[in-house]
């Protein structure tokens, strides 16, 4: 059984304290202006909290964003929306970046750093289809708490909207009322490892390679495309097209979603572990790819594209490596990346420094081609302009890509979603970070949904392609208890 959330819930009452005068002053405001206001505090938390459990204690319908990035010692979990935007139906992330900003000047705070709204966007604008109907193009909200944890430091904040018309004792004790029918709810009881999902219980997935079966139908109508789409780029009509899988897999029993994203961060120590609750769905995943990273005036991303697998001995490891690092295919679909990203960041940056080789970004499964470009930003340039300036990048759509994403549109069969999309967090003054959703599934109450692709060249070998998408698969199919690791356990 988890524990009882004591130390986040004496968090929130000395929060909650904190934020009598905020309110005020924001009721305040929100009278005198006619808008709403926003208060804010932050206070202090004994950083062995566990932010996993708080996340499964909330009743299904709050919203829950969860971010963990184990090699730098950050987690981030918020719960709950006091405030939303959404951009239009044919926008992404840069069609919030307006509306996210105009709150800029209406917060009461002496914490405004602290402010962080978090959320993402799906791969394509298009409509959404099953499974991912109700999930929207894009959302950012700022979480009526977060949490955050970093190193040695932990803090909570609380959030509350003042709207015209209350008064201050109104909006602090809509504060104090949210949390407390929140915190009746124990947390999910964590499974036995005996009593996970497994394979036996599920139908049957990669594992099973008879002919005949659904595994071999889907391979086969897959490296077709993967034929075709190579003949296409022959011909002249694309650079690159990265083609996407979809597959689902029946549920005997709920996923145990704490054990899932607790393997993943042990496993992927290197990788963004993320998770964000809709409804009674949850994706989650753990990327290795950074979309942007942006400071005071600065900007990171990560250039990756070019896949091979790891060995089973180091001989074996840098064999591979070394066959990545002088692969033709694999370079040039690098390069493809790489001087897309340079195009798209050079308007946004007065400077940018880019390795003239790539080196090696190496996963427990697999190992990839990495460039990290580096930029200072012109005046105006925030977290979500650049992020939608990049979304989708040729690692995930292809190259032209407005051609690639009609190419893939028409030919997959399925709604991505929010895989390949965009998952992260933005400060009030322009800061931020967001990950690209890969390696990740949609998990809901009877069946779960697993995503890989893979980028393909004029010289792609299908049978290799789709052997690169059952690599890629594996670290999810592993953590939900789909497949049993190489060393005979459940990682």
């Amino acid at each position: 059984m988890a524990r009882q959330l004591d130390i986040p819930l004496t968090g929130i009452a000395a929060a909650l304290d904190a934020l009598r005068p905020w309110t005020e002053r924001a009721a305040e405001r929100a009278r005198t202006l006619g808008r709403p206001v926003l208060a804010a505090v932050r206070v202090p938390l004994d950083p062995a909290d566990d932010l996993l459990a708080a996340a499964l204690a909330c009743p299904p319908g709050v919203p829950r964003w969860y971010l963990h990035q184990p090699a730098a010692g950050r987690t981030w979990l918020g719960l709950g929306a006091v405030a939303a935007v959404r951009p239009g139906p044919a926008c992404a992330l840069g069609g919030l970046a307006d509306a996210w900003q105009a709150w800029r000047p209406l917060v009461e705070t002496d914490v405004p750093e602290a402010l962080h709204w978090v959320g993402g966007a799906a791969f394509d604008t298009g409509p959404r289809l099953d499974p991912w109907r109700g999930w929207p193009s894009a959302e950012m909200w700022l979480p009526r708490v977060m949490f955050t944890r970093d190193g040695d430091e932990a803090a909570c904040t609380v959030a509350v909207q003042a709207v015209p018309g209350q008064s201050a004792a109104e909006v602090w004790a809509a504060a104090a009322d949210g949390w407390q029918r929140w915190s009746g709810v124990p947390p999910e009881r964590a499974e036995d490892p005996g009593a996970r999902l497994s394979a036996a219980s599920l139908a049957r997935s990669d594992g099973d390679r008879r002919p005949g079966t659904a595994f071999e139908d889907a391979r086969d109508r897959w490296m077709r495309l993967v034929a075709e789409t190579a003949s296409a780029i022959r011909a002249g009509r694309f650079d690159k097209v990265v083609l996407a899988r979809e597959e689902v897999v029946p549920l005997g029993r709920p996923a145990d979603i704490a054990a899932a994203l607790r393997a993943l961060g042990r496993r992927y120590p290197e990788s963004g572990v993320f998770a964000l609750w809709r409804g009674d769905q949850c994706f989650l995943g753990a990327t290795p790819e950074r979309l942007a990273r942006v400071g005071t005036g600065s900007v990171e991303v990560d250039c990756l594209a070019g896949t091979a697998p790891r060995g089973r001995t180091p001989a074996e490891d840098a064999r591979l490596a070394d066959w990545l690092l002088h692969s033709g295919k694999n370079l040039h679909e690098h390069s493809v990346v790489r001087e897309w990203l340079r195009a798209r960041l050079a308007p946004l940056c007065t400077h940018l420094e880019i390795p003239a080789e790539p080196g090696l970004k190496r996963l427990a499964n697999v190992q990839h081609l990495h460039t990290p470009l580096a930029g200072r930003l012109r005046a105006g340039q925030n977290i979500l302009t650049v992020a939608d300036a990049l979304m989708p990048t040729p690692a995930l759509a292809g190259s032209p890509q407005k051609e690639a994403m009609a190419y893939i549109r028409d030919r997959e069969g399925f709604d991505r979603g929010w895989y390949g999309g965009a998952i992260g967090w933005a400060g009030m003054d322009g800061s931020g970070e967001f990950m690209v959703a890969i390696r990740c599934a949609l998990v809901g109450s009877v069946s779960a949904h697993l995503y890989a692709g893979a980028g393909i060249m004029g010289d792609s070998d299908p049978a290799a392609e789709w052997e690169e998408t059952v690599l890629k698969l594996r670290p999810m199919k592993q953590a939900l208890g789909l497949e049993v690791g190489d060393d005979g356990g459940e990682s």
